[in-house]
């Protein structure tokens, strides 16, 4: 053993070395954890907004594979597993929109909004779902904290209109005008026109009158009620006063003029007014520019055993309205099979349909939903009178 001498003066020079070098050796491994952290964050932050940016082009399968893999790295982003299990409802894949949204409430320290916004994507999957009981039960957990949640109540609504109780719906949709202070009574009124319909269907016919007046107080613009008053009033013998009722209908809504056309006909030819259907034709082609409906129409009450110049002509304005309908095309290749054409109209044909395409011709304004058949409310986002007639 040497014994060195040490100057007392070196000790504290020596400490300060050591405690500089194993300061060092801490900064690099708390570095290397960070940049750890930070490769980790930013390949998530990375993922989420690629994520995004595929579901705002609509590639929704590549937006559920980025946002699924940035969900595997930033497991406290809360909003993220939201949108991936909304993304999951709309593909259809319910079980795990729902598994997803349920892992969400299992969390502690939710915050409100998140619980909230939990809370109303579990519900819009178990209504999805067709599992009203459990939707309305979710968005009810909302209103326990916020009685007045306009958004919870919306889809309560919606809940009752799928289940046809429709003077809940109609109730709840008061609360929602109410909280929301809108003045806007459409959707009410379409609500008691439904219910009127239904008690129309159930022949409780003096109630379904009171529920269609009802809805025209609210919204003189509510063409199911005008619809179905006018049936009322043709089933009662009121020939008349379903003419009125319809005529009222045509006068307000042209747009949907192609509803009543073929019945309000049958009453004009029992009163023996029947070239009275050319007055309202021609008023429904001026105020609706883009009516193809009442040129098949006439087109209809024009057809002979072989087809006559009326249906020839009524037929080619239609298809120069709207090319696209697949039903216009085939009244006109029925046509063509009864005779009665001549080589130019053929041509015609051929010339004006060289490089179509057919689509289904209906698609909700709201949620961009196709559809072949005229709804009163959408089938995918259930709003009201959303839907239009598609062109391209």
């Amino acid at each position: 053993m040497f014994n060195l001498p040490v100057d007392p003066i070196l000790v504290p020079l020596f400490a300060l070395i050591i405690g500089i070098l194993l300061g060092r050796l801490w900064g690099y491994f708390k570095y290397k954890e960070k940049i750890s952290y930070n490769i980790k964050h930013q390949r998530s932050t990375s993922s989420y907004v690629l994520g995004i940016s595929y579901l705002i082009a609509g590639e929704r399968d590549l937006a559920i594979s980025e946002l699924a893999r940035a969900a595997k790295t930033d497991t406290d982003r809360i909003e993220l597993y939201i949108i991936l299990g909304n993304l999951y409802r709309e593909k259809g894949q319910l079980e795990k929109a729902i598994q997803i949204h349920r892992s969400i409430l299992h969390r502690k320290d939710l915050s409100p909004i998140d619980l909230e916004m939990a809370q109303l994507a579990l519900g819009m999957d178990f209504m999805r779902a067709g599992m009203m009981r459990r939707a309305k039960d979710s968005f009810t957990e909302i209103l326990k904290e916020k009685p007045e949640n306009a958004e919870a109540l919306k889809l309560i609504q919606r809940c009752y209109e799928e289940e046809r109780n429709w003077k809940k719906a109609y109730d709840t949709r008061q609360k929602v005008m109410r909280i929301t202070r809108s003045k806007d009574y459409s959707i009410s009124s379409f609500i008691l026109a439904e219910w009127g319909i239904d008690k129309f269907r159930d022949g409780d016919l003096p109630g379904a009158i009171a529920s269609f007046n009802e809805a025209l107080s609210l919204y003189k613009e509510c063409y199911p009620a005008y619809e179905f008053l006018g049936k009322i009033y043709h089933l009662n013998g009121e020939n008349r006063k379903a003419a009125e009722t319809w005529e009222k209908l045509i006068e307000l809504i042209p747009q949907k003029a192609f509803l009543v056309l073929s019945p309000l006909y049958d009453i004009y030819k029992k009163l023996g007014t029947e070239d009275k259907i050319y007055q309202y034709c021609d008023y429904i082609k001026r105020h609706n520019e883009s009516d193809w409906r009442t040129n098949l129409f006439l087109a209809t009450i024009h057809k002979k055993d072989k087809a006559s110049s009326a249906e020839r002509e009524n037929l080619f304005s239609a298809l120069k309205i709207n090319l696209n309908s697949l039903f216009l095309h085939q009244q006109i290749w029925k046509m063509f099979l009864r005779g009665g054409l001549e080589i130019k109209d053929i041509k015609k044909y051929i010339d004006m349909t060289e490089e179509n395409i057919f689509t289904d011709p209906f698609i909700c304004t709201r949620c961009h939903y196709k559809i072949s058949e005229f709804k009163r409310r959408c089938p995918h986002c259930r709003s009201w009178d959303t839907l239009v007639e598609e062109r391209l």
